[in-house]
């Protein structure tokens, strides 16, 4: 298994015949870097099972034989998205945001960040947001984001979220 974009080393040994061989390998999708070499790294962006083979040919006999298929899973991407994207909330107020994620494999571990800045426990799927405007200020916009984790280690960010928070209605009676 490797990660989408990732590489791996596949070797052919060959034996028998002359010992003086040629190699040419192949796959269903992907490349590789020293596609005549007995070893080289193959590479792809193609998610799911690629087949990789080599044909070995004797360079004195010129008999050629190619390997049985070998399955290479390419696990994708991460896409993560955190919902709402853009919301309005009254100062003091929580808001709950939450984040889907798609692709890799296995458990998902979780930081959601706050102007960029990693938040301290917010670690699950859901994040509290809860910010109280400072003095003075009627309005002020924060972005939040998530950054995803697989099991194999294939990492995934959110866009950013726009949360403006805003100063709310604010009502005083007096008695005279």
């Amino acid at each position: 298994t490797m990660k989408s974009g990732g590489s791996i080393t596949v070797t052919a040994t060959a034996a028998g015949g002359s010992g003086q061989y040629d190699y040419e390998w192949g796959a269903s999708a992907g490349s590789f870097t020293a596609a005549t070499a007995s070893s080289t790294s193959f590479t792809s962006t193609t998610n799911g099972v690629n087949s990789v083979y080599c044909t070995i040919t004797d360079n004195i006999t010129k008999a050629a034989v190619t390997s049985g298929l070998m399955g290479i899973t390419v696990t994708g991407g991460l896409t993560v998205t955190v919902s709402p994207s853009t919301y309005t909330v009254l100062s003091g107020q929580p808001l709950a945001l939450s984040v889907a994620v798609s692709g890799g494999s296995g458990q998902y571990s979780y930081q959601w960040y706050l102007n960029s800045s990693a938040v301290s426990g917010a670690t699950g799927q859901t994040y509290q947001f809860l910010e109280a405007l400072p003095s003075g200020t009627s309005e002020q916009s924060y972005t939040v984001s998530c950054t995803v984790t697989d099991s194999n280690g294939t990492t995934g960010s959110s866009s950013n979220a726009t949360i403006t928070v805003v100063l709310g209605l604010a009502v005083n009676i007096t008695v005279s």
